[in-house]
């Protein structure tokens, strides 16, 4: 409690950070129920440990993540004893001599270095194992609360009565209820991945994701830390059709990682850039096709059609992106990829009103050349929506875009700014 208190007056906004509520409460978990006399020999505490941490933390678990860890407990009992025994005294050990006389302390700080890799191996097949992770859909608040009594009821002194009833109050945040749109209607979601796009097209059964997210030079990509995870929290458990409008890095980045959580998605993509990537397959192994004007298909009464690229349309880059209708009973939605003034005038001359859709989806991040006032007037959306990043160093989305989307009355919503 001092260290919660201590913590809080230094730092307020840690309250908002998952593993504020993680520790705390792990560790008030464990004060609950394991201090007192009678807590048993070293290996019976380390299983009761594990055992509550498990059951307590669960519910913040997935409610945080949309994932529980079925193997965690397993590699903390072999984890734990080896750390405390072996890696932390030759740590300290290490410390101290080196502050008792520099370098003194060089060859216990590597023993104790050597013995966590030597523990590499092992949690790496735990990770690797396909019964290691839950992928749950993002639950109700109110199934988290029902699930925290449960752990609190089940965690309860010996004797507490009606503890096999307590596990029916996990049941709606480990079998939560996904609504899926009716027939004829389609959602679209789109998920903030910095400087970059990504969205997902969900009809009743089926599920569209338009773009991946960047990569980073350093390592890591959008595809595994945010598109991924948005999708299994929607309750994404088939992934169709990955369409990627064009090859620059903020829109085909995370591909792979998404081609590996969902390798049997169907892949679109730019012919040119097909051709490219025919080589050096990123991690899936679904069918391939272009993206065509002319080409679509139809998904539970909800109408795709790609209006861009035409057939031996030149690779362009941002120009060469594919554009994409989607059209439900009631609403229709627009994605342009990075297309720019040029492709949005060679569609309002062969697309003409056709174009008309009530959600736009800004072309090129919101930049200056591209969402030009004709075609706001042609496509005459109810809503635009951008994906960018927060005070992005390009400038989007451009002043002079916002200045154009506000003449006409069309409101926007922006990653940068919205986060969602």
């Amino acid at each position: 409690l001092v260290a919660l208190f201590v913590l809080v007056v230094l730092d307020p906004l840690s309250v908002l950070s998952f593993g504020f509520w993680l520790s705390f409460l792990g560790v008030g978990w464990l004060v609950l129920c394991l201090s007192g006399p009678g807590a048993g020999g070293y290996v019976r505490t380390l299983v009761a440990a594990q055992a509550v941490v498990t059951v307590g933390l669960m519910p913040l678990t997935i409610a945080f993540f949309s994932e529980a860890s079925l193997i965690g407990p397993l590699a903390n009992m072999l984890a734990i004893p080896w750390v405390t025994v072996v890696v932390v005294p030759m740590a300290l050990a290490g410390v101290a001599l080196d502050l008792a006389w520099a370098g003194l302390g060089t060859w216990p700080l590597l023993a104790a270095a050597h013995a966590m890799e030597w523990t590499a191996g092992a949690k790496a097949w735990l990770a690797s194992s396909a019964w290691a992770m839950r992928h749950v859909a993002q639950p109700h608040p109110g199934a988290v609360l029902l699930a925290l009594l449960g752990a609190a009821w089940l965690l309860a002194p010996r004797g507490t009565p009606g503890k096999g009833v307590a596990v029916l109050l996990w049941l709606p945040l480990l079998m939560p209820r996904v609504p899926a749109p009716v027939h004829g209607m389609f959602e679209l979601w789109m998920i903030d991945v910095g400087q970059g796009l990504s969205l997902a097209v969900r009809t009743r059964q089926h599920v569209l994701l338009y773009d991946a997210g960047p990569a980073s030079p350093f390592g890591g990509d959008m595809g595994r830390t945010a598109v991924v995870p948005a999708l299994r929290a929607l309750g994404v458990r088939r992934l169709d059709t990955v369409m990627i409008s064009h090859g620059d890095n903020d829109h085909a980045g995370g591909l792979g990682s998404v081609l590996q959580a969902w390798p049997q998605a169907r892949l679109w993509g730019p012919a040119p850039w097909l051709a490219r990537i025919a080589g050096a397959d990123p991690g899936g192994s679904g069918s391939r096709r272009p993206c065509e004007a002319g080409a679509g298909w139809e998904w539970d009464g909800v109408r795709f059609e790609v209006l861009h690229p035409t057939p031996h349309f030149p690779e362009l880059g941002n120009e060469s992106s594919c554009v994409v209708r989607v059209a439900g009973r009631h609403a229709s939605a627009l994605l342009t990829g990075d297309i720019g003034h040029v492709v949005e005038r060679r569609l309002i001359r062969r697309e003409g009103h056709s174009l008309r859709s009530d959600v736009l989806v800004l072309g090129h991040h919101g930049s200056r050349n591209s969402s030009a006032r004709d075609f706001l007037e042609v496509v005459a959306p109810v809503l635009a929506v951008n994906g960018s990043a927060h005070a992005s160093r390009f400038n989007h989305p451009h002043p002079d875009t916002v200045e154009r989307l506000e003449s006409l009355g069309i409101p926007l919503l922006d990653t940068g700014e919205a986060g969602f």
